[in-house]
């Protein structure tokens, strides 16, 4: 990466007698490894099963590392206490004041023998500080082969080839996500003709000498990956003709990516345990054997879940079509990750491979760059309204619509056969569906709300909210509950079984406009016109916190990472943790109106103050693509497969899919 200061950290030596040399601008020095190799060795299962539990721990509030969390806490503080005890420390403080003096980038390049480079190095754990390194630091581990690598500028477009493999005989994945994701991150840079993403067609070794014919910059794989202990290397599983797995061994792959024209410049192995080698042959890991001819490497040592994965290539591309370097684009993956969940310890997983000191691989040129704009979404469907929509909802089978008119009315339009059925009167404010997709509630102006079922139009409940119009009623993710707010300055919280109330939740003497759950159903956020929200425990009933309240806020959202989501009359939008501690975004430039959050939690769609709809990155912000016409006075939503988002206009409501024409298949 230009403009990056290495620190780098070679480790030499056998077993117990292990030395650290260290080169740095700041200076150099050897010091002793003091640590014990073989219990770290014998602890990486469990380290695995910790990362792995924490991706499916309960998100709450304030989390606090648990004891998976502080586990790896303990194992990252040896690590860093081993590398960067005495001398080494010291000259490492030296480093990072010096870099941060010269507005530089500091990066850890580690030079492991194979014994050691099965440790989790991107778990460095800094006791002083309280924190892990690669959060702030790129920590790279480089290959030094006695070959040179010429640097090479790309001539636009930037050519990525990206391949998915689903054997029959292996746990289907959620590949489909991943692939959508990687086509709307480069969606942008093909409409300036920067970029072109083909996939291989097929799933065969064959499949994959053809594509390669064409040549490409970057290899993406999307598939299975393991250790085979009878071989003693880890392998990715491509498939056969009878589509069974067909274990590749990393050799023979790389064989087959160096015939390319031109060969990749980076790989991207989005699968399991493919950085995971052999103690006695440091290239017995798929990552590390590619890196002997690949400038760059990314894989992972661990097992990864989907949404992880999904998480770190989307970050991932948009900083390296960015112009950022590929160590820095592997640590927004990692940012990207621990957004992604609250407390989750996944973002160790991925490891970066280097056999080059110049990380920005591939330059666009600057003009190109300011010329990106956002990509338009291609209009799926039109629905005519009766009046102009003021809220819309979907249903979780995707293929009902519920449009309230301006007008107080509520209709259900049956996508497919393009039918629809009034449901309710004309005194509705809002309506949303609930979790099953059979049952629907409306906030309506006489101060009640009403559960319907929609396979019958059968009223089922009415929950008298006060004496006041109710705002908004908004369903628990499991159905059981749901909460009403209006102009009393009350939030309620009702069983949806039985109708009963179960909470009365003061939040101020003013109207209350928006009240919205949080993924596990704990937690409730309001917002009302006092301009503060507020976050409370649903079981209890009790207020935990009050964000802020200047400038005023007009919404406050849960978004499905446990993150909360702000938006304030000034147009400034914040992602960041419930308890107003740390900030993922903020951004400064829309309008204030609806706001919707993709159910998967990686975008968000909001009106700028062209009157345009945008579709931003949920873990950064950044714009991805335009969506034309619209209505701010309206309503936005997406669909629940994420593809597809709902825009409101006078007398239509118009369905946009997100992914161009050819970019997902």
């Amino acid at each position: 990466m230009a403009g990056a200061q290495d620190f780098v950290v070679e480790v030499t030596g056998v077993p117990d007698r292990y030395v650290v040399h260290v080169r740095s601008r700041a200076g150099e020095c050897s010091a002793d490894l003091g640590m014990d190799v073989a219990s770290v060795i014998d602890g990486l299962d469990s380290i695995q099963a910790a990362v792995l539990a924490s991706a499916a721990g309960v998100r709450d509030l304030k989390p606090v590392a648990g004891s998976s969390g502080r586990s790896l806490e303990k194992i990252g503080g040896r690590l860093f206490d081993a590398l960067f005890g005495g001398d080494v420390g010291a000259l490492l403080l030296a480093s990072r004041n010096d870099s941060e003096t010269r507005d530089r980038l500091l990066r850890i390049v580690l030079l492991l023998p194979s014994e050691l480079a099965r440790l989790p190095w991107e778990c460095l754990f800094d006791t002083k500080r309280g924190t892990f390194i690669c959060s702030r630091t790129p920590v790279v581990r480089y290959v030094a082969i006695p070959e040179p690598i010429r640097p090479v500028t790309v001539n636009p477009p930037l050519r990525v080839l990206g391949m998915i493999a689903q054997p029959d005989d292996l746990p289907e994945l959620d590949v489909e996500n991943e692939r959508r994701q990687l086509s709307m991150t480069l969606a942008p840079l093909e409409d300036a003709g920067l970029a072109t993403l083909r996939w291989v067609n097929g799933q065969t070794w064959s499949d994959l000498q053809a594509a390669l014919l064409g040549g490409c910059h970057v290899f993406h794989f999307i598939g299975h990956g393991t250790f085979d202990k009878t071989v003693g290397e880890s392998v990715i599983a491509l498939t056969d003709a009878r589509g069974r797995a067909d274990l590749i061994r990393a050799p023979a792959l790389l064989d087959l990516l160096m015939a390319a024209g031109p060969a990749p410049r980076v790989a991207v192995l989005n699968c399991c345990a493919t950085a995971k080698g052999h103690a006695s042959d440091m290239f017995s890991s798929v990552g590390a054997a590619l890196a002997r001819r690949i400038p760059a490497v990314v894989a992972m040592q661990f097992a990864i879940t989907d949404d992880a994965a999904q998480a770190f290539a989307a970050a991932f591309y948009m900083a390296l079509t960015h112009n950022q370097g590929v160590d820095e684009a592997v640590r927004a993956g990692r940012l990207a990750i621990m957004g992604q969940r609250a407390g989750t310890l996944e973002w160790i997983t991925p490891v970066l491979y280097l056999r080059t000191t110049q990380t920005r691989l591939f330059k666009l040129p600057a003009s190109a760059q300011a010329e990106r704009r956002p990509s338009h979404a291609v209009l799926h469907q039109t629905v005519p309204t009766a009046s102009r929509a003021t809220c819309v909802d979907v249903s979780a089978d995707n293929t009902r619509l519920c449009v309230v008119g301006v007008d107080g009315s509520v209709r259900i339009h049956d996508l497919a056969a393009g039918t629809r059925t009034t449901l309710h009167g004309a005194i509705a404010q809002s309506a949303q569906f609930g979790p099953d997709g059979r049952h629907l509630v409306t906030a309506d102006r006489d101060g009640h709300a009403r559960i319907w079922d929609t396979t019958n139009g059968r009223q089922l409940h009415d929950l008298h909210h006060a004496d006041t119009p109710n705002y908004w009623a908004h369903y628990s993710p499991d159905g059981a509950h749901l909460a009403t707010t209006g102009l009393d300055g009350h939030a309620r919280i009702w069983n949806t079984t039985n109708g009963r109330q179960l909470h009365d939740l003061h939040h101020a003497d003013t109207p209350i406009y928006w009240a919205h759950y949080s993924p596990d159903g704990a937690h409730l956020a309001t917002t009302g016109l006092d301009g503060h929200a507020r976050i409370w425990d649903t079981t209890t009933g009790d207020q935990l916190h009050d964000l802020w309240g200047a400038p005023a806020l007009l919404i406050a959202l849960f978004a499905p990472t446990g993150h909360v989501v702000t938006f304030c009359e000034d147009g400034t939008i914040r992602c960041r943790t419930a308890d107003a501690g740390s900030e993922l975004f903020a951004t400064a430039r829309y309008a204030p109106g609806p706001i919707a959050l993709s159910r998967d939690g990686r975008h968000m769609a909001v009106y700028d103050v062209e009157g345009a709809v945008r579709i931003c990155d949920l873990s950064s912000g950044a714009e991805i693509m335009s969506v034309p016409g619209g209505d701010p006075q309206g309503d936005l939503a997406f669909c629940p497969d994420g593809r597809l988002v709902i825009t409101t206009s006078q007398r239509k409501v118009q369905i946009w899919d997100l992914i161009r024409s050819g970019a997902a298949r």
